[in-house]
């Protein structure tokens, strides 16, 4: 083994280079993923826990099944119907473009929520 990955057929650069310069918006999209994770499953924990064994927590503990059930290559398209051609609320694809500003792009997507 000698960690070289070689040269990209497309890029026409060393594999390796391509994979980190995408390497910041894969650490982007992990940190907001993980925020919005957190910000519904712990609160809807807590409310679970709080009413435990009534219809609220039946109903978090169908919505988390559905949730771990669902593959993501069957919700991601569904998500992305949903939240940018009905609701116009993100982009489709891609991270706004590149002259866009990070704090931009959060901006946008916290005030998109906030409707």
């Amino acid at each position: 083994m000698r960690g070289n990955l070689g040269e990209s057929i497309r890029f026409q650069q060393p594999v390796a280079r391509v994979v980190l310069s995408r390497y910041p918006a894969t650490l982007e999209l992990s940190f907001f993923a993980l925020l919005v994770c957190a910000a519904i499953a712990i609160p809807a924990g807590m409310y679970a826990a709080e009413y435990r064994s009534t219809a609220a927590d039946h109903a978090v503990g169908v919505f988390t099944l559905f949730g771990l059930s669902v593959p993501n290559f069957a919700l991601g398209p569904v998500l992305i119907l949903v939240f940018s051609v009905i609701l116009g609320w993100l982009p489709v694809s891609g991270r706004g473009g590149i002259w866009m500003d990070p704090r931009m792009r959060t901006y946008l997507i916290v005030t998109s929520l906030a409707r």
